[in-house]
């Protein structure tokens, strides 16, 4: 496994290297986020949302613990840009891993938008994790934010460029 010092601008493989190990970079909690008695719930689905004023299509990664992936880009008539729906096959520990990164994160304590009020058409990501048929949303326009959503949003990009999505019909 790599860690962020051979790999630049990949910080969040350090974050899984250091879960394989055992490290919690929150100590014996993670900021907000309580300790139950069983096992942590398991993520079932992470989706990605992105878009912007001048972006010629926005996006939706929907990534699934089954091992289904799927890419959908929605065209915008002021560009001229068409709808695309795609499906890649997505590895268990590919998922797995992203699970463990939101985790050690503390994605679920975090707050459920992050934006500067000045800010109206700033580019935003909206991340929806669903565990124990539960779904967590996390809003982010123009970068705001923790480091936290900065790193998850890395290791999303990553991922989803390492999959061969097949356009569907």
């Amino acid at each position: 496994m790599s860690t962020a010092i051979d790999k630049p601008g990949k910080p969040w493989r350090a974050w899984l290297l250091a879960l394989s190990c055992g490290f919690s970079a929150g100590g014996s909690a993670q900021a907000g986020e309580p300790r139950s008695a069983g096992p942590t719930p398991l993520i079932q689905v992470v989706t990605v949302e992105r878009d912007c004023f001048g972006c010629a299509n926005s996006s939706r990664l929907s990534l699934h613990r089954n091992g289904t992936a799927f890419l959908t880009l929605s065209g915008k008539a002021r560009h001229g840009t068409q709808d695309q729906r795609s499906r890649a096959r997505l590895a268990l520990p590919d998922f797995e891993a992203l699970a463990a990164l939101l985790q050690a994160q503390g994605f679920f304590a975090m707050a459920e938008s992050y934006e500067d009020p000045e800010m109206r058409d700033g580019a935003w990501v909206n991340w929806q994790v669903e565990r124990d048929g539960e779904v967590k949303q996390v809003f982010r326009r123009g970068g705001c934010g923790p480091e936290a959503l900065a790193v998850l949003d890395a290791a999303v990009a990553d991922l989803q460029a390492r999959l061969r999505f097949n356009p569907e019909p």
